[in-house]
Parts: structure tokens; sequence; C-alpha cells
């Protein structure tokens, strides 16, 4: 699920038309994450494009990157994130999916581990401790 932070710093699963607020911790450990930010859809691209990748996410770590366009989700067609996260909302934490990508033209096939937000917020906490500052 792609997952942004509110005025109050507050998560956000970004799902298609709607907004799906997660109200609680326990709530988030129970959903699998990629770590993935779509493009407003294109009518005349099929997928889903990536806008932004989350640092240190199952996303980066699989190498997906910024400009692939999902296509498939564990063999399930992706015409536009719309279609993305109905699918992505069933993921639990350590599941694995299969993502097809087009990158340029080529079609990759990328297994992703899913983690829970807290999860990725630790990784990505560990990473930014380690950056050295100017």
């Amino acid at each position: 699920m792609a997952l942004a932070l509110n005025g109050c710093g507050e998560p956000r699963l970004l799902g298609g038309p709607e907004t799906i607020r997660v109200k609680t911790p326990e709530e988030m450990k129970k959903r699998g994450f990629l770590g993935l930010e779509f493009a407003p859809s294109q009518s005349t691209i099929s997928g889903a494009t990536v806008r932004f990748v989350l640092p240190d996410s199952p996303a980066e770590q699989a190498g997906i990157a910024v400009g692939d366009r999902l296509v498939q989700l564990d063999g399930k067609e992706v015409r536009d994130a719309d279609d993305f996260f109905p699918i992505a909302r069933k993921w639990k934490p350590g599941q694995v999916v299969l993502v097809t990508v087009l990158r340029g033209e080529k079609e990759l096939e990328i297994k992703v581990a899913l983690m829970t937000f807290q999860e990725m917020m630790q990784l990505q906490t560990a990473a930014n401790a380690e950056r050295p500052t100017d």
C-alpha cells in the first residue's frame, strides 16, 4: 500500500479515489506494506506508475524504482492505482508477493517480502542515523 502523512503527521494509506485512515498501530501491524506512492493515472498508459519509493522499504530492497509501471500483482492485472489497492489491502506482513513491472520496454518479475509500517519506519530511522550530517 502507498503511505502518506497528513498535515498532523498521522499515517494514511492512499487508495485510489479514497484515502484510508489507519487509526491504530494494531491495524497497521496487520497489513503488509510495499512502500510505494503512485503517480496520477494516465488513461493512455496501462499500469500504476511509481512516483516515489520509500527509502529502506520492501519495494526499494527488492529493486522497484521510480518510473516503473506495476502491471501485475501475483498474476492479477493492474491497469492503474485503483486496481492496485483492492489487491494490496489483503496483504499480510511477511507475505512474499510477485510484482510484475515494466521498466522502459522490459518486463521484470520481482519478488517482494512485505513488512509492517513500523518495521519500515525502524529501518528508515536506523538508516537516517547512519547518514552523515552536513
